[in-house]
């Protein structure tokens, strides 16, 4: 039986449209159905990696990886809906919307969704499973990985899995959220799974490494004599108890990069370059530090806390916050603080993500010189929690050439504050419970009126959704 390794569900689809999670519970497939997202069972905690990010297309959370300046791939059936499992069906039933897709890189933070092209080819467990999806803007101080254009990996190449997926355990989603990586070697494909198409690897017991429920749409990753390359896309796997998706044995099936490098190379162009993007120094290069921190928070410890010293002349401070997004006590809430000279608390602050998940990230321009203290705060639930402060200075006098966007400049890692749509309360910020409220009005809920919604008495329309959206991800004005 092929199980369904595919995305997650989410709900709450880290903007907030709704909140709560909707679905999430695995399911066995037939052999063409759509395949869930998958994470890294027995893998090790990572904060390497840093083009592989999390993709949130709608309500669905899976793993991704940064191909271009401006490009993410992933997997189709994380942009599809349950029934959308060939390009037609899915076409039909409506690719997600990138009005409410989302991708985050622990080096960056969050960037917008402008397009989602599935690939034609596509059907599940037969001729691929892949989608390029285009950024609002392109990304600063992350070089892409490039995708594997020179021949198919051989049997038996170790490889590497990297992915934000679901842990070992009996909770269906333990550990969801957290960066995982692996080492897997690639094997024959299990009988029905097109070897020409797909690239295979086993886990023949529960003690080995496999893909889980949220790291579909994550890469495979091989050096083939020039650098990690892209030769594979998490698609599914075959086999497993049918109950927590990747309880051994296991045979992980990913979509290979090599035999679907048209599509993909047609998507990428003109973003195709591979050297520095925008103009900050790439994470791994020199000119940038990075300190990383793995923590624990739950209802004995409300709070991790460390710190980070900040040289003078640094260009550009990151802090962001990646954890566990559940725990047996629901949709986990974690707050993230920073301050410089003092602790931060959350009602004192130089910088703050309050939006409700347990992700956040703080971007400083010209940091004041010295320690800057970090404050992850448990609201609700537990878990482990990974925090990444990445110091930029500036590109050299000479440069290598970076990449400059069709589209815009390459300096603005957010879009600029819109109208703030949604502010029922009039506190400058649009919370969870507030787009909450703007959805049930839109659907005829008069039960929490709010005029800030609906200014003209014609009722909440999906711009006005899509704004408060915006507002509550980056900022608004009053």
């Amino acid at each position: 039986m092929n199980v369904c390794l595919r995305r997650v569900a989410v709900g709450f689809v880290f903007a907030g449209v709704a909140s709560g999670w909707v679905g999430g519970v695995p399911c066995v497939a037939a052999p063409s159905a759509n395949p869930p997202p998958a994470r890294i069972r027995r893998g090790d905690t990572t904060f390497d990696f840093p083009a592989v990010g999390v993709l949130v297309a709608g309500p669905e959370f899976c793993t991704a990886v940064l191909i271009g300046c401006e490009t993410v791939l992933s997997a189709a059936h994380c942009v599809c809906p349950d029934q959308g499992t060939t390009y037609q069906k899915c076409i039909q039933a409506g690719v997600a919307d990138p009005a409410t897709s989302l991708v985050f890189f622990q080096h960056l933070g969050f960037v917008g969704v402008q397009s989602i092209a599935v690939d034609p080819e596509y059907s599940s467990f037969v001729a691929g499973d892949l989608a390029v999806i285009k950024l609002r803007q392109p990304v600063s101080g992350i070089t892409p990985l490039p995708i594997n254009t020179a021949v198919r990996p051989a049997m038996g190449m170790n490889q590497t899995i990297v992915g934000f997926g679901r842990d070992e355990g009996m909770s269906m989603l333990s550990g969801l959220g957290v960066k995982r990586s692996a080492t897997v070697s690639l094997a024959t494909c299990p009988s029905g799974i097109p070897p020409e198409r797909f690239d295979c690897y086993a886990a023949p017991s529960d003690n080995q490494p496999s893909a889980c429920p949220g790291d579909s749409g994550g890469p495979l990753l091989a050096d083939l004599g020039s650098g990690l390359v892209v030769t594979g896309v998490a698609t599914g796997a075959r086999g497993g108890d049918g109950l927590s998706e990747c309880e051994g044995p296991l045979a992980l099936i990913n979509t290979d990069t090599f035999v679907h490098r048209s599509f993909i190379e047609d998507q990428l162009a003109p973003d195709a370059s591979h050297g520095p993007c925008g103009d900050l120094p790439p994470v791994g290069g020199s000119g940038v530090d990075v300190q990383t921190f793995l923590g624990e928070v739950d209802a004995r410890r409300v709070e991790f806390r460390d710190s980070v010293e900040v040289p003078a002349g640094t260009r550009l401070l990151r802090v962001t916050m990646n954890s566990e997004l559940v725990s047996d006590a629901g949709q986990n809430n974690f707050d993230l603080f920073i301050k410089a000279g003092s602790p931060p608390s959350p009602s004192d602050f130089d910088c703050s993500d309050t939006r409700g998940v347990s992700y956040g990230a703080c971007e400083i321009a010209a940091p004041q010189a010295g320690k800057w203290y970090v404050l992850a705060e448990r609201v609700a639930g537990e878990g482990t929690v990974q925090l990444t402060a990445t110091r930029f200075e500036s590109l050299p006098s000479s440069p290598t050439p970076t990449y400059t966007s069709t589209r815009g400049p390459t300096s603005t890692p957010r879009p600029p504050a819109e109208e703030c749509v949604g502010d029922c309360d009039g506190d400058g910020h649009i919370s969870i419970a507030e787009l909450v409220r703007g959805v049930a009005l839109a659907l005829g809920n008069p039960a929490a009126p709010c005029a800030d919604f609906d200014p003209e008495g014609d009722g909440v329309g999906i711009a006005a959704l899509v704004k408060a959206v915006n507002g509550a991800l980056y900022g608004c004005i009053a």
